[in-house]
């Protein structure tokens, strides 16, 4: 196998949520130029001592487990890749290496993905007992019941219905 060096124009976008329904966090890290995706469940430190979530522990595990995923690409592969997050706090707080703040006007692929993920599983959350009969399940929701199930997964982009939704 032929080792690949990435440009340090290749980026790594992560996000954090916590849902504030099930205090469950979850975590997302798109790497769309290595056809890369990863979702993870966390329990740990998601809630502050006034019950409200802790968004930034969210965003700090992000930029965290980027990293490992970063460190372990740039060993068996070489190159440099910068890793792109929302939160200014969590990239200062967490204090690595090319750890940049995404800009405004740019697409944040990890951030999309989450924000599709908590708004289908609120809506189903909200509908339950409601709706009767539910519309045939689309790819894009499918994929979305699979990544809500998943504690801990990776998986490429080229086959996710929700990165080409997004990415149009």
């Amino acid at each position: 196998m032929v080792a690949r060096v990435w440009k340090v124009t290749s980026f790594i976008y992560c996000d954090g949520s916590i849902e504030r329904t099930t205090m469950v966090g979850r975590i997302a890290v798109v790497i769309p130029d290595l056809d890369y995706g990863h979702i993870e469940q966390f329990h740990q430190n998601v809630r502050l001592p006034n019950g409200m979530e802790n968004s930034l522990y969210a965003e700090e595990f992000a930029i965290m487990k980027a990293d490992s995923i970063r460190t372990q690409i740039e060993r068996e592969h070489g190159g440099a890749l910068a890793i792109l997050s929302d939160n200014r706090d969590a990239i200062r707080n967490v204090g690595l290496r090319d750890v940049e703040l995404i800009p405004y006007s740019s697409l944040h692929y990890a951030d999309a993905y989450l924000k599709k993920l908590i708004q289908r599983l609120g809506y189903l959350r909200r509908s339950e007992g409601k709706v009767t009969r539910r519309k045939t399940i689309t790819p894009v929701q499918a994929e979305v019941a699979l990544l809500a199930r998943s504690s801990n997964l990776d998986f490429h982009l080229s086959k996710s219905p929700l990165f080409s939704l997004i990415s149009q």
